[in-house]
């Protein structure tokens, strides 16, 4: 079975999802076209709409590409680059480079040496971020498990870092068949959904999913997830981190409430998420990138005996 006959077949079984809070209205709103190709089963157009995921409505809370891409791109890029130097310490931007899945918006990078220039999409230095962090954690490998993973862009770091890392990644459906079809198109590790092949590379596990399907992370990771949810459901994501036994708990969330931003001020008490009391926090600090810096901070927690 061909990818897009996997995600048709996963929609068969699911159906269509709606979530609560910031995804439920980009599901309403920005991804009618994909809804459409999975409701006719028409592999053609379901990849007629995922080969321009990056261009498309599908882009929406995707990417953090600002609105005026034209004119802001190359400044944005330039200066999330020079930032990634600047805490990695790193000048290798190959590892940054972009898969042409999905027709990513790109500028090219100039490597040292002046070689040709490397397309690197405007996440990708956040990304990496995240996944260097991971590493540090686990310098060794181990499994990372992902709330609100989106279409794989960190997933595809850890799975170029040195050391082995297995990856599972849980969102709704619908987000998961992006990570699916970008994923099978950018890396050669096997992408698997829990109940095919629980021992893959990367493990697609819906939200709903993620109570039964077994899952026994090292590392439990969220960026920018949480703080599009509800409490209830932070909540069961809180609690079953818990029972999973995760020695780690790392996530990027907002912690100041912004006028204009209306999840934080229908839901304000996603301005303090905290882990279970089985959790110490190790270090905390306001995220480098920005637009986020004043309202988003990274934290990072380990179990206690």
């Amino acid at each position: 079975m061909t990818v897009l006959d996997q995600i048709i077949e996963r929609y068969r079984r699911y159906g269509w999802s709606e979530p609560v809070g910031e995804w439920g209205v980009i599901q309403a709103s920005y991804r009618t076209e994909m809804r459409a190709a999975l409701d006719a089963r028409d592999t053609t157009a379901l990849e007629g709409v995922l080969s321009e995921m990056f261009r498309g409505s599908l882009a929406y809370g995707l990417t953090s590409v600002p609105e005026d891409v034209e004119n802001t791109l190359p400044m944005q890029v330039t200066w999330r680059l020079a930032l990634w130097a600047k805490v990695t310490d790193d000048q290798n931007v190959e590892r940054l480079r972009a898969p042409t899945v999905g027709s990513p918006l790109v500028i090219g990078a100039t490597p040292l040496g002046g070689a040709k220039p490397v397309p690197v999409m405007p996440d990708a230095m956040r990304f990496d971020c995240y996944a260097r962090r991971i590493w540090n954690g686990m310098p060794i490998g181990g499994t990372v498990l992902e709330i609100g993973s989106g279409y794989g862009g960190v997933a595809l770091q850890l799975l170029r870092r040195p050391c082995r890392m297995k990856v599972l990644l849980c969102d709704i459906p619908e987000t998961l068949y992006l990570a699916h079809y970008w994923l099978a198109h950018s890396t050669s590790r096997k992408i698997a959904w829990w109940d095919d092949d629980p021992d893959a590379d990367v493990v697609l596990i819906p939200n709903f999913d993620l109570s039964c399907c077994g899952a026994a992370p090292d590392l439990v990771f969220s960026a920018h997830s949480l703080s599009g949810m509800d409490r209830e459901t932070i909540d069961r994501y809180m609690v079953w981190l818990e029972q999973s036994g995760a020695r780690y708990f790392y996530h990027d969330d907002a912690v100041e409430k912004v006028e204009g931003v209306w999840m934080t001020s229908m839901f304000p008490e996603i301005l303090d998420i905290k882990p279970p009391d089985c959790y110490r926090e190790v270090w905390r600090e306001h995220t480098p990138w920005m637009g986020l810096g004043d309202r988003f901070c990274e934290v990072f927690y380990e179990r206690t005996p």
